[in-house]
């Protein structure tokens, strides 16, 4: 058994998992599955599912907002950008696990609410597994506070 492990540790570490493509997604009309693997963080009224936690409203116009999630985003360790539309501010990212690169998918919705707030959607998932403990949420957790912060500069 020990042997199996050591081999699929050893063949995902060397040759890391396949590249990511992107797959469409879409906050209002996406279906959650039962898994305990996701968090969504969402405004009230625009998600048309269960919600982990309402969004914050900034007070920064929507192109203010994405000047700060991008420096938030570039800091973060093995992200990749799968999808980016910056007229719609929209995005999809995938981050993988250090060791053994298992793929989380994030995508993201910048929003909108008038010329001087705005406000986002954010919905993190693992692509494998049943459970994540807890790594979606305490990762869109840490991020809303970093991206606070950035509005606080």
């Amino acid at each position: 058994m020990f042997k199996y492990f050591l081999t699929l540790f050893l063949l995902l570490t060397l040759t890391g998992c396949d590249a990511m493509k992107p797959i469409p997604f879409n906050f209002t009309t996406m279906q959650r599955s039962d898994k305990p693997n996701s968090y969504l963080v969402c405004p009230k009224n625009y998600c048309h599912t269960k919600v982990d936690a309402d969004a914050p409203i900034f007070n920064v116009s929507v192109n203010e907002l994405q000047k700060a999630w991008d420096h938030v985003i570039q800091s973060q360790p093995r992200m990749e950008t799968l999808a980016a539309n910056q007229t719609e501010h929209t995005f999809q990212y995938v981050q993988r696990s250090l060791i053994l690169r298992f793929p989380d998918i994030i995508n993201v919705a910048l929003i909108p609410i008038n010329d001087k707030q705005s406000t986002l959607a954010i919905y993190s998932t693992a692509i494998y597994g049943y459970y994540d403990f807890d790594v979606n949420k305490k990762r869109l957790q840490n991020w809303l506070t970093e991206l606070s912060n950035q509005m606080k500069q």
